[in-house]
């Protein structure tokens, strides 16, 4: 009886396959060990730089969980372009006409690409993994593609050296390789694109939270039970709503509903509504095409479930005269998506407009309360001199960035009756750890509210502010047009206030400011003349 043979060809093991990565790697390794000897002595900078490029992606061929071999064999068909490249320019004196200008413009992108993209391969959790290993099978192969198609454009073996002059190099093509040379030196080093990875690291629970329990419970409840929720989180600056927001962000049910689909990013360092677009692309982890991002990002979001988007600091790009209309449009788009729950956090009493923000609407955030106060203080620097220190945290309205900075003075062993003997000499400039951050510095905090955009516009709200921190109790707002009857549009300059998180309304409806803020004003800007006499002439006639 004769035995069946079987015509399926054996895939290779495992180890066979882990040798042939290895293997590899080793060989790029070796590669790029020889190169540097080359590199290092050529006048091309990018060529000299190239090796730290290649060395990262070594690196990141070897942490991929998926597509090892073939991210293995891309390295070294990397390494073996650039070595025989920088061979070729051994003893050149380089001139670049405009055309090999835009072939190294082009080498340089894909080498960018490479590494960008097994970064991005390497960060990805489980189950993204599975899901984009076809997708990463794809690129690999257009990556591939390029390189070879790379020896065709320099036509290595034969005739680089008839593409490298022998003549001495132009002051404007000098300058441009040299950008490049820049370009390609800064991101190796760790700049952008890969310092954006910190724009959208989950931030950890707060360890010292106290006085936002309501706060928390209320948002979380609507997020559970208003799907999607489309929250706010307003207030002044330092009163905490990046801090709130992660406590939201952490919270055990939060967890529960989204698991893994939550991306926290912070827009503060963000300048334009596309590096926005960018740092989401890279929180989702969405592969990008033909520099599409908002395309690619929307066409992703509708895929996922039940996702959790937190903008922290929006007002950055939101009161910006460029990029607002950009950033209104990119967030009505967000907020449409009906399986994205959206929290914003931004300084002022206004949402943005153009979203239907989830009712009832959370109420603008509150300095917290003086137990509150006291708790955070004790928790970082403790003392038994409760009476004193009631007094200086009420001195600075319970803010809770003044109340943490104080509480750090106090760790440097002043007590709260010295805090308090300082603070009447030197007031908000106390509150200060000797740096130029707003997270170190409550004055720092306050001017970057002063300096936005919105403020530097509009010298009537800058009028307006300057009167209100000038009277103790703040001004009624029944009498305002009469009090500031200088200030021609008082409903405009009132609103940008409340979008600034510079001024509030009170229970009984006086507009005011916070002390900190208030004596920020008074120390550093004079009331006027024509300020004056609009208040003196309203409270002599009431008289």
């Amino acid at each position: 009886m004769s035995t069946a043979t079987s015509n399926t060809i054996a895939s290779p093991s495992t180890e066979e396959t882990g040798m042939k990565r290895q293997y590899a790697l080793q060989a790029a390794r070796l590669t790029l060990t020889a190169m540097a000897n080359i590199t290092d002595g050529l006048q091309i900078p990018f060529l000299k730089a190239a090796p730290q490029t290649l060395n990262q992606i070594i690196t990141l061929a070897d942490s991929v969980k998926t597509n090892k071999d073939a991210c293995g064999q891309l390295a070294k068909q990397a390494t073996d372009l650039i070595q025989a490249i920088a061979q070729a320019s051994v003893g050149k004196t380089v001139q670049m006409d405009e055309r090999l200008q835009d072939d190294v413009e082009d080498l340089r992108k894909t080498l960018e690409s490479i590494r960008e993209y097994m970064s991005k391969m390497t960060s990805r959790k489980t189950w993204k993994r599975v899901l984009a290993s076809s997708e990463d099978t794809a690129a690999i192969a257009e990556f591939r593609n390029k390189l070879a198609h790379a020896v065709v454009v320099f036509q290595i073996k034969d005739q680089i050296s008839a593409r490298i002059s022998q003549h001495a190099v132009t002051q404007d093509i000098l300058q441009k390789v040299t950008n490049i040379h820049d370009h390609l030196t800064t991101s190796a080093a760790g700049n952008p694109p890969y310092q954006s990875e910190f724009l959208f690291t989950p931030p950890a629970y707060p360890e010292c939270f106290y006085g936002r329990d309501e706060f928390v419970a209320t948002a979380v409840d609507l997020i559970l039970t208003h799907s999607p929720a489309k929250l706010a989180i307003l207030g002044p600056g330092g009163v905490g709503k990046t801090t709130v927001a992660a406590a939201i962000f952490n919270n055990s049910s939060i967890e529960d509903k989204f698991g893994e689909h939550r991306a926290f990013v912070s827009c503060e360092p963000l300048s334009t509504t596309e590096s926005l677009l960018e740092t989401l692309c890279k929180a989702f982890d969405v592969s990008v095409q033909n520099g599409k991002l908002h395309t690619a990002l929307m066409s992703f979001l509708k895929l996922l479930p039940d996702t959790l988007l937190v903008l922290d600091n929006l007002e950055t790009l939101w009161d910006s005269d460029d990029e607002s209309d950009n950033v209104q449009t990119l967030l009505r788009n967000l907020s449409s998506l009906a399986v994205l729950t959206i929290i914003i956090t931004m300084r002022g009493i206004l949402p943005p407009k153009g979203v239907l923000w989830t009712q009832p609407a959370l109420s603008v955030l509150p300095v917290v309360s003086v137990d509150a106060a006291k708790s955070i203080y004790q928790a970082i620097s403790p003392t038994d001199d409760d009476m004193v220190l009631e007094t200086l945290l009420c001195n600075v309205d319970c803010l809770p960035l003044a109340v943490t900075l104080l509480a750090n003075l106090g760790q440097c062993g002043l007590s709260p009756k010295e805090l308090q003997d300082r603070w009447e000499k030197e007031q908000s400039k106390l509150i200060n750890l000797g740096g130029k951050k707003k997270s170190e510095s409550l004055d720092v905090s306050i001017s970057l509210s002063i300096n936005s955009p919105l403020l530097k516009h509009n010298e009537d709200a800058f009028s307006l502010l300057r009167m209100i921190s000038f009277l103790p109790a703040g001004i009624p707002v029944l009498y305002l047009s009469e009090i500031a009857s200088h200030i021609e549009s008082i409903t405009e300059a009132q609103i940008v206030l409340f979008r600034t998180g510079l001024a509030y309304l009170t229970a009984s409806k006086r507009l005011t400011v916070l002390s900190p803020i208030k004596l920020y004003i008074t120390s550093n800007y004079e009331i006027t003349a024509n300020e004056i006499i609009d208040i003196q002439k309203f409270y002599f006639d009431l008289a």
